[in-house]
C-alpha cells in the first residue's frame, strides 16, 4: 500500500472521528438543556410524560425478568433481587401481595450475602458457606419463584392494557 493511501485513509478516519465527536457533543448539550428545563406549570405533563416514560421501562424489564426466571436463563437468588428493587419504584404494593411476597422474602433472606467488591474480598471458604445458603433458599422457594414470574407477567400484562384505555 502506497504511502499516499495510507495518509488519505488516515485523513478520512480523522474527519469521521470529528464528525461523530460534533454529533455526541451536539446530543450531549440538547441532553443537558433539557434536565435544566425549569420546572413551569407546563412541565408538570412533561413530568408526568417521564413518569409513564419511566414506568414503561420499569414494566418492560420486570417483564423480561419474568421470562428470564420463567425459562431459567436467570439465577433464582439474581432474579428475585432485581424484581424487588424494580418493583419497589413501580409499585411497592404488589410485594405486600401473597402472589409476589416470595420476591421480597428471597429477597431479604439474601440480604446478608455480600455482593461485588465485598464478594471478591471475602474468604472463599465463607463464600462457600453463603453459596450453600443461597443455593438452598433458591431450592425451597423456586416453585413459588415461579409461579409469581408467572403471575407477575400476567398481571404487567394486565396493566399495559388498563393503561392504554
Amino acid at each position: 500500500m502506497s504511502d499516499n493511501v495510507v495518509w488519505a485513509i488516515s485523513i478520512l478516519g480523522l474527519l469521521i472521528s470529528l464528525v461523530l465527536w460534533q454529533f455526541i457533543l451536539r446530543k450531549h448539550r440538547e441532553l443537558k438543556a433539557l434536565q435544566q428545563e425549569p420546572s413551569s406549570p407546563s412541565s408538570a405533563s412533561s413530568a408526568e410524560g417521564k413518569r409513564s416514560t419511566q414506568n414503561l421501562g420499569l414494566r418492560d424489564s420486570l417483564s423480561v425478568i419474568c421470562t428470564l426466571l420463567i425459562d431459567q436463563q436467570v439465577e433464582i437468588s439474581e432474579g428475585c433481587i432485581r424484581i424487588r428493587v424494580l418493583l419497589d419504584h413501580y409499585n411497592s404494593q404488589w410485594l405486600e401481595l401473597d402472589d409476589f411476597a416470595v420476591f421480597r422474602e428471597v429477597h431479604d433472606a439474601l440480604s446478608h450475602m455480600p455482593t461485588h467488591q465485598a464478594r471478591k474480598q471475602t474468604d472463599k471458604k465463607i463464600i462457600q458457606k453463603l453459596d450453600q445458603e443461597r443455593f438452598a433458599i433458591e431450592e425451597r422457594n423456586a416453585e413459588r419463584v415461579h409461579k409469581a414470574a408467572q403471575a407477575l407477567r400476567h398481571k404487567l400484562q394486565l396493566d399495559v392494557h388498563q393503561g392504554a384505555a
